[in-house]
């Protein structure tokens, strides 16, 4: 005899995702010094406001 049961998992998305919003602020002058990708990148007269 085979028995077969299926059941719907509908109820496992009760789940809400959350919107992240970056906090801005003021860089400015430099030279700057940021290592992303493991290679030193050098930047210098920038300026950013928020």
């Amino acid at each position: 005899m085979l028995l077969l049961f299926i059941a719907s998992c509908s109820d496992d998305d009760n789940f809400t995702t959350e919107v992240i919003t970056p906090a801005s602020g003021d860089i400015a002058g430099g030279p700057f010094n940021f290592c992303i990708d493991g290679v030193l990148d050098m930047v210098s007269g920038i300026k950013l406001n928020s």
